[in-house]
């Protein structure tokens, strides 16, 4: 979907379009919000109301949408803006060479708009030595440049860093917005998955293209075999969808209208908080996700099986 046909987080755009016009915009704005809420749209809508910008905007505008200047966006579109640098961490990308290959690109003059922007999609996926040679940009940005920082879990940020930007919160989208996004998307998902995406656009997507892996997880769950389980954690793209849905599942379970047992509640609430633990570290110590993946599903099979009794 095009950063210009992003719906929802009207009041966060017109609270940064005002500042924007009253040349009052701090220079580093932190996003976030839930996983696949749209915050690099955000951010690139932002960048191209940055990249426009003109003394002689209008100064009423209640959006970002008539402060971006038509070639800026055709030229967003095609990635062919000079003055905008995009940083994504590749999988197996060294974090501290990646923060200063995009630095070096910042600290020139911009050659096209009145301004430079960079955005930083991710930035708690960053170590703690690309972490502080971020903080250490952030701390003496260039002139004329405004840094952007995209994050799903700002509290794995650096508190330094934090501090330093103004932070942008997204919300869910609306049950009429994500309905909307959906159709536009061309993305039929049955209601009940739907309700458990929490207004996340990205989340639908995930769950759509990865139906098949899904559909293995659940047959792991259901059936008593660690075959099953191994077919699963082996997915290629199983990790996104674990790390969704798994605290999802255990939601289920605690919350049940059946669950009465006070035994059995509280085992799914101490496994609720070891995966959400595993999880965190897995991701930021590189962990084995395989072994993780086993691990919740024999341990959650176990708390299916105690309801059961």
């Amino acid at each position: 979907m095009s950063f210009m046909a992003m719906l929802g987080h009207k009041e966060q755009e017109r609270r940064l379009a005002r500042a924007l016009q009253q040349d009052a915009l701090v220079a580093s704005l932190l996003v976030t919000g839930p996983i696949g809420i749209g915050k690099t749209l955000f951010a690139k809508k932002l960048a191209c109301a940055l990249l426009s910008y003109d003394a002689q905007q209008p100064a009423n505008a209640e959006t970002l949408t008539p402060l971006c200047a038509p070639v800026v966006i055709q030229r967003m579109r095609e990635e062919t803006h000079p003055d905008l640098v995009i940083s994504a961490l590749a999988p197996k990308e060294s974090p501290v060479e990646h923060i200063r290959s995009i630095l070096k690109k910042i600290y020139t003059k911009p050659t096209m708009a009145p301004f430079k922007v960079v955005i930083f999609e991710n930035a708690d996926e960053f170590n703690r030595n690309a972490a502080n040679a971020l903080l250490k940009t952030l701390e003496e940005p260039p002139m004329r440049t405004f840094i952007i920082l995209t994050s799903s879990h700002p509290e794995r940020l650096l508190p330094t860093i934090r501090s330093r930007c103004l932070r942008v919160t997204l919300a869910p989208l609306s049950a009429t917005n994500m309905g909307t996004v959906l159709k536009r998307l061309h993305i039929a998902l049955e209601p009940s998955l739907v309700s458990l995406c929490d207004g996340s656009p990205g989340t639908a997507l995930m769950l759509y293209e990865r139906a098949d892996v899904h559909r293995n997880f659940f047959e792991a769950l259901n059936e008593d075999s660690l075959a099953k389980a191994q077919v699963f954690a082996e997915e290629e793209e199983a990790w996104p969808l674990f790390s969704w849905l798994a605290p999802r599942t255990l939601h289920r379970v605690v919350c049940a209208e059946d669950t009465e047992a006070t035994p059995l509640r509280a085992h799914a609430l101490t496994l609720w908080q070891d995966v959400l633990q595993k999880i965190m570290q897995a991701e930021r110590l590189n962990l084995d996700r395989k072994a993780v993946m086993l691990w919740f599903l024999c341990s959650l099979r176990e708390v299916l099986h105690r309801k059961a009794c």
